[in-house]
């Protein structure tokens, strides 16, 4: 089980266990040991094993996490299913609830589950929904600067029957130097998704073409 420890206001405001060098200390050893209080905090701290097809790129001050596959579905399918917010639950291990009014610029309501830890509610804002290409919303920590994530669900069409998802991060803000033992995790928590969205997408398309096999016959 991920616990959090650190109280991060003490970072900030140098009033708790000694002041801002004692916290900032204490952080250190929780990354040492891989937990890492500041994605945690943010609820992107993963532990567990699962595939990595990834890419991570870290600056001083940004990090990009993205995750993605093909799946054997049209893009119309795979869309679908990612903007079939109250089905969720049914089959997505990672954002197990999303409501949204569909209108960019308004809150979402994510709860997230992470693989053995806890799980998380968020208010993220909706920065765009494009029909059959993306899916993007933001969140920080506290307040803006401090830690950002930037999320995103992207499909690319390959032909009528293959499509690429893509999942992804982009994560900013002064916090990110703890942020280095989790990069792993949190890409496996990402794949965790992808694959559940590629079985279900894939398992309704050979419903549909079995369905459509019947009638011709």
């Amino acid at each position: 089980m991920i616990q959090q420890r650190t109280s991060w206001g003490a970072l900030f405001r140098g009033k708790e266990s000694g002041g801002r060098e004692r916290a900032r200390a204490r952080a250190r050893e929780e990354l040492n040991s891989g937990t890492d209080p500041s994605l945690q905090f943010f609820g992107t701290a993963f532990k567990g094993p699962g595939p990595a097809r990834v890419r991570c790129r870290i600056r001083s001050s940004h990090m990009e996490i993205r995750s993605e596959l093909e799946i054997a579905a049209p893009a119309s399918e795979v869309w679908g299913i990612l903007t079939d917010f109250p089905r969720y639950q049914e089959w997505n291990p990672f954002i197990t609830e999303l409501k949204s009014d569909g209108i960019v610029g308004n809150q979402l309501r994510l709860s997230l589950s992470l693989p053995e830890g806890r799980d998380y509610h968020l208010k993220p804002t909706l920065l765009r929904l494009e029909e059959n290409f993306e899916l993007r919303f933001r969140a920080h920590l506290l307040f803006p600067g401090l830690f950002d994530g930037e999320h995103f669900l992207r499909v690319q069409e390959l032909d009528a029957t293959r499509t690429r998802f893509i999942q992804g991060e982009n994560f900013s803000g002064v916090l990110l130097r703890f942020s280095g033992r989790t990069l792993t995790q949190v890409a496996r928590g990402f794949d965790h998704m992808n694959e559940a969205l590629k079985r279900r997408a894939e398992a309704n398309t050979g419903k549909s073409a079995n369905g459509r096999q019947r009638k011709q016959a």
